[in-house]
């Protein structure tokens, strides 16, 4: 009995040790996990969502407003490319207009103008969202600078200009093959837009597949555009047209 007692002793000692070893372990909490450092990080994310069926690629001008030459500009014999900073609303309507760069007169001509334009509401999500960009116009003219002549090769447009220019567009065929697989996607073009809004040299930039851009192709050749003019004539312009196939 009394060598039994030691032993008893003993194990009573570690239940106890490991009933508190138990009870120090449930009352210490883990650690959390690390906080995000940006609180703004899940409303805007570092690298944009992919983009959803529907949503838009690029701007595109609906009304589209040509800018008066100043009088004062012809008279000083000033022309160039003028820059401004647009923000456009959900509803596609030009909100302000910021002077990036360019002559005086010819961005008030500028501003005036493109105050007037219209673009296809923006889809992002799924949903008409507010942008903002940055594009260009041009001011050129003949009658009073006799060496300053239209450039003979194509000039490069941005894509929501040249699309300004667009009068007569078909739309594509939506291919079975692609629809059965459900093949969706932006075909993205380039393009060589003739003196005469004659679309040429057409090829693919990138497709989601060959029967979307052939089917692009097809449809883009038979576009017209109004003749972009610099100096009194007009020229060719080199430019991107996107066509969009998306499945309801």
């Amino acid at each position: 009995m009394s060598r039994m007692r030691p032993i008893f002793i003993i194990a009573l000692l570690l239940f106890i040790s490991s009933a508190l070893l138990a009870q120090s372990d449930t009352a210490k909490p883990s650690q959390p996990p690390p906080a995000t450092a940006d609180s703004n990080a899940t409303t805007q994310p570092s690298t944009p969502p992919p983009a959803k069926p529907g949503d838009s690629s690029h701007l595109v001008i609906k009304t589209y407003k040509k800018a008066v030459y100043p009088a004062e500009a012809s008279n000083q014999e000033m022309q160039g490319r003028v820059w401004v900073h647009l923000t456009i609303d959900e509803a596609g309507n030009v909100v302000t207009i910021e002077p990036v760069s360019g002559e005086g007169p010819l961005l008030a001509a500028a501003t005036a103008a493109m105050k007037q334009w219209k673009f296809e509401p923006y889809i992002q999500n799924g949903h008409a969202v507010q942008v903002s960009t940055k594009m260009y116009y041009d001011f050129a003219f003949s009658n009073k600078i006799q060496d300053k002549q239209a450039p003979s090769t194509p000039i490069e447009l941005a894509p929501g200009v040249s699309q300004g220019l667009l009068i007569h567009k078909v739309v594509p065929v939506y291919p079975s093959d692609a629809r059965r697989k459900r093949i969706q996607g932006t075909v993205a073009l380039k393009a060589i837009i003739g003196k005469d809004g004659m679309v040429k040299n057409l090829h693919v930039v990138s497709s989601p597949s060959n029967d979307l851009a052939q089917a692009a192709k097809e449809a883009v050749e038979q576009w017209r555009y109004r003749p972009y003019s610099i100096a009194g004539e007009s020229v060719e312009i080199d430019t991107t047209i996107n066509v969009n196939f998306f499945l309801k």
